[in-house]
């Protein structure tokens, strides 16, 4: 998935969303005559071709802050690039490495994660202690253009939790498009602990930002937390201009883009086939 601003971080990566549900109908004759199934499909019948699968869990409330390295040095300050755009060339593609460390809310809060079902391993509702992610690409950029030689992020993050208990998963990330450019969008499977063996889809905002000492969040739209403030005029580029542009700095999160407002899921779980 591609989009027009590709720029990330994440907490981890972050962040997770909703559950499936369905129901019978039947109609009956008067007592004396035979008991019949309605003729009506059942409501949750997925369409042909299409599979069935179950929600045994979500995650919400995860925000991040991510640090972008590359092995590849941008000739405009001979230091290690982030997430370019047309560096040194239009539509130029280099290797990145993410890294994301959750941050707390303005309520101290880290997120949750609830997990469902009989044969749900670890089922039960978690508060987050902490959480990061790695996502790396040998060869990607943050602009939203349809490239055939650019790789998807790969990786893993892992959610600890209050108790001691913690999930960790493995995804691979793309970029969202159009209007849904500045959302990270992965798809994996749980590989460690909680929900075990869960596949999962994470949707997740990024956006690029810049420290700003002392800065406070006296306003979400412009300082997504404290001692940052978004960085428009690179947001701008990676959204799909022509100038040149290097993202080092990310904030992700589920929720709603301080941003472009545009909604993030989170973390949603699933089984089946």
């Amino acid at each position: 998935m591609r989009s027009t601003s590709k720029l990330v971080a994440v907490t981890a990566s972050l962040v997770l969303t909703t559950a499936f549900a369905g129901a019978t109908a039947r109609a009956t004759t008067p007592s004396s005559g035979p008991v019949t199934q309605a003729s009506t499909p059942l409501a949750n019948t997925p369409p042909t071709g299409v599979a069935a699968t179950t929600s045994v869990g979500t995650c919400h409330g995860l925000t991040g802050l991510a640090s972008v390295k590359s092995d590849y040095v941008d000739p405009s300050d001979d230091s290690s690039a982030g997430l370019v755009a047309n560096i040194p060339t239009a539509g130029a593609n280099h290797d990145v490495r993410i890294s994301i460390k959750g941050v707390a809310a303005p309520d101290g809060s880290f997120g949750t994660c609830t997990f469902s079902g009989d044969n749900t391993p670890g089922a039960g509702t978690y508060t987050v202690s902490k959480w990061t992610a790695l996502l790396v690409s040998p060869a990607t950029d943050c602009l939203g253009d349809t490239d055939t030689t650019e790789y998807p992020l790969n990786g893993k993050t892992t959610i600890q939790f209050t108790d001691g208990s913690r999930t960790q998963t493995y995804s691979q990330t793309t970029f969202g498009e159009g209007a849904s450019h500045d959302l990270l969008e992965q798809s994996g499977v749980v590989t460690k602990g909680n929900g075990l063996g869960a596949l999962f889809d994470n949707q997740v905002y990024y956006a690029p930002i810049t420290k700003v000492a002392g800065k406070l969040v006296t306003d979400p739209k412009v300082s997504p937390y404290p001692g940052y403030e978004y960085d428009t005029a690179t947001a701008a580029v990676c959204a799909g201009g022509s100038r040149t542009a290097d993202a080092r700095d990310l904030v992700v999160g589920d929720g709603t883009s301080g941003l472009t407002g545009e909604p993030a899921a989170g973390y949603a779980f699933h089984v089946g086939n």
